[in-house]
């Protein structure tokens, strides 16, 4: 049998800056087939909207992707990412609010190793079992959560057993250390994301993408017989958009991971900028042509079949787009695999670092802080697979999805906030990069257009999504709690970057229209 040997230091060590931009931006490449995740689901809730909807999406990322630019370069002694950055912008205006920001980011980005592993762990078994094998279909099921979402189970499965396989291997792989999973994450990406990108321009060139596939545009209704069919501009239209939105933005925002790795940088004044600018390009690239070629390809019924909701069929109609040579089908099925192993392991790097940090600032326990032989913080990637292993009991992947976009967009909205913050706070900090001035009210707009989509969009995907996302979201309370008071936890000084709080009660006035900005949109979507 193999072991894993968890070599770890009785101290936090610092992680170490051995890392360039470019190896983050194979690091963080993973982001983008994280369009295979929820193309299905808003496909499914907008119908001939959808490609416009993730171009939206995209072009929204991308400026916000400049205001986290400015936020992660100010912190080159930080890793963790904007999460822990906004932190130390909203700190100073009350102590819970800066574990606040990492922790609605930690769980929004987590999920993507349960759901990830699930999908991949689904289409291994496609290829080796036959659809009505009995292992396939076998399931202990232990607790029904239908009161949260129709058919929402706690079970265990073939599926959730091997996915839980593959969080094992990439925890192995990223306990070798930074270099060596930069080294793997360039050749898997490599070999999954040009031929990826190459099939789903295939039906461009081919003439196969019919033009009423995509007009009218107007947003789709289901019918109570489960059919789809074009809607119109009212307030269910616009429900279902701001639902496409909604989720579309866990994918499409997700450029700012790359900030995660600031403090492992060689030169992270301009490192940062390098590598979010860099898969910023490459998610427009992944997230405008992959949806815009599958509704092209599927029409509005094809966005609308389960087994494309769920993911559990894109490997299918990719092999599709391609002449039907032998074997078609299994090899794009393997390129998933392996795109689905690259995202994960982009998703665990991030996301432990955000951990790490917030552990090393004094917000998060402290074993989180410490890290093996190799600089990379084990204990925190260890926290990752355990609580994903608890995540692979849930039935539906997408439900797990939405409920951690509500955290996710939380943690948007404080950091879009964050930048104005730090401007007020200590204007003369050294900014390498920097906005137009001019362009700070897109910051503050677009944090409460998020908010707005939270409160309008999350409802669409489970009565419970909503109050889910919130419950785990205020979770973090009792944790600061315990942190705070518990004997010999150190106390954090305040980080030199945030001098005196400049800002008077503007941050707590943003809070409260905040909160009232996601009711609206509870309210609009309920009528």
């Amino acid at each position: 049998m193999t072991t894993i040997a968890v070599d770890l230091n009785t101290k936090p060590v610092a992680l170490r800056r051995t890392l360039s931009w470019a190896g983050a931006f194979w690091i963080v490449s993973g982001i983008a087939p994280l369009v295979l995740f929820s193309i299905g689901a808003v496909g499914a809730i907008a119908g001939k909207m959808s490609w416009l909807i993730w171009v939206v999406s995209m072009l929204i990322g991308l400026v916000q992707s400049v205001v986290f630019a400015e936020i992660a370069a100010m912190h080159p002694k930080h890793a963790g990412g904007v999460a822990v950055h906004a932190g130390i912008a909203w700190k100073r205006y009350g102590k819970p609010l800066a574990p606040l920001c990492p922790w609605a980011y930690w769980v929004g980005w987590t999920v993507v190793l349960a759901v990830g592993s699930s999908l991949a762990a689904g289409y291994i078994l496609s290829l080796l079992l036959p659809p009505d094998a009995a292992a396939r279909v076998w399931q202990l099921q232990f607790l029904d959560l239908s009161f949260l979402k129709t058919g929402l189970t706690v079970r265990i499965n073939l599926v959730s057993i091997l996915a839980f396989v593959l969080l094992v291997a990439t925890f192995w792989i990223q306990h070798r250390g930074i270099l060596l999973t930069s080294k793997i994450q360039k050749i898997l990406a490599v070999a999954t994301l040009v031929p990826l990108l190459l099939v789903s321009l295939a039906p461009l060139f081919t003439g196969a993408v019919p033009r009423d596939h995509f007009l009218p545009l107007v947003p789709s209704i289901h019918n109570a017989q489960g059919g789809v069919t074009d809607g119109s501009w009212n307030l269910a239209g616009i429900t279902a958009i701001a639902a496409g939105l909604f989720i579309a933005g866990w994918s499409t925002y997700g450029v700012e991971t790359a900030a995660c790795f600031t403090r492992e940088f060689k030169v992270p004044r301009k490192d940062t900028a390098r590598s979010i600018g860099a898969v910023a390009v490459l998610c427009l690239l992944f997230y405008t042509l992959v949806p815009l070629t599958f509704q092209g390809v599927l029409g509005l019924e094809g966005l609308n079949r389960s087994e494309i909701n769920d993911g559990s069929g894109v490997g299918l109609v990719l092999a599709g787009m391609l002449p039907a040579w032998p074997y078609t089908a299994n090899i794009i099925v393997a390129i998933l695999v392996l795109a689905l192993f690259l995202s994960m392991t982009s998703i665990m790097a991030g996301s432990a670092r955000t951990l790490y940090q917030s552990s090393m600032e004094g917000w998060f326990p402290r074993y989180l802080s410490r890290t093996n032989r190799q600089g990379s913080p084990t204990y925190a990637m260890a926290t990752d697979l355990a609580v994903n292993a608890c995540l692979l009991l849930l039935s539906d992947s997408m439900f797990v999805l939405a409920a951690a976009n509500v955290c996710y967009m939380v943690f948007v909205f404080l950091a879009l906030n964050a930048l104005w913050i730090l401007r007020r706070d200590c204007p003369q900090e050294d900014r390498p990069f920097r906005m137009p001035t001019w362009a700070l009210v897109f910051a503050p707009l677009l944090a409460f257009l998020n908010a707005f989509l939270i409160g309008m969009g999350a409802g669409s995907y489970g009565r419970g999504t909503l109050l889910t996302g919130l419950v785990v979201l205020l979770a973090i309370f009792p944790v600061i709690a315990l942190q705070h008071f518990r004997p010999g936890t150190p106390k954090v000084t305040p980080a030199p970057e945030v001098i005196s709080p400049a800002s008077g009660k503007w941050p707590w006035i943003t809070l409260i229209l905040g909160v009232m900005t996601v009711y609206a949109g509870f309210l609009v979507a309920r009528n």
